[in-house]
């Protein structure tokens, strides 16, 4: 009887050694196999950016070109419910308004429609493009999971410099890029460190 236990036991711990392997074996493989994630996928500076189609105000659809005329494009990527995006606001309001004033394009792209009307409350009667759900390729491209994002793209449709999160521990740097950038906005940017 004991050996028959004890050979139970082996045979059990047999079992479970190589249902063990199989499971290392099998995450092995879907690791490899799986799609990029948020983390790896990025906006970058250099990458180039073709075209962003969505869903714009009142349901229909936009498209939003690159090469763009000779203007860049100030490209906001947020959501409704990110509270970094909430903590964002002053300072997209003083970039945007600077960026139409330099004849530059404003693009807010958000995941859903309901994120569109959030733009509105905050950025009220600015001008901009509103663009939600965006084509999947477009979503990892822009980082659309990990918000917020703010690019700022050559009118080649170049990605030149991307700042993510909170804004405002990096007000000076934007400040600074934004000066040697484009002199039409940095005659128009007011200061974007402390209050409005």
């Amino acid at each position: 009887m004991a050996k028959a236990r004890s050979l139970g036991l082996w045979t059990a711990v047999l079992a479970l050694c190589a249902a063990n392997l199989a499971l290392v074996w099998q995450n092995r493989e879907l690791k490899i196999r799986r799609p990029p994630t948020s983390s790896s996928v990025r906006p970058a500076v250099g990458q180039t950016l073709r075209s962003i189609t969505g869903v714009g105000q009142n349901d229909r659809v936009v498209r939003v070109t690159f090469p763009s005329e000779d203007r860049s494009t100030l490209l906001v990527a947020l959501s409704g419910g990110c509270p970094f995006c909430a903590e964002n606001q002053d300072i997209w309001r003083k970039l945007s308004t600077a960026a139409v004033a330099a004849g530059w394009r404003v693009v807010w792209v958000s995941r859903d429609p309901a994120q569109l009307a959030y733009t509105q409350r905050f950025e009220g009667d600015l001008p901009g493009i509103r663009v939600s759900e965006p084509a999947y390729g477009t979503y990892l491209q822009l980082g659309l999971t990990l918000v917020p994002h703010t690019l700022i793209v050559s009118s080649r449709g170049q990605i030149e410099q991307v700042w993510g999160g909170v804004l405002a521990p990096q007000a000076r740097t934007i400040e600074m890029f934004l000066r040697k950038y484009d002199q039409r906005m940095a005659a128009a940017l007011p200061s974007l460190v402390g209050n409005p």
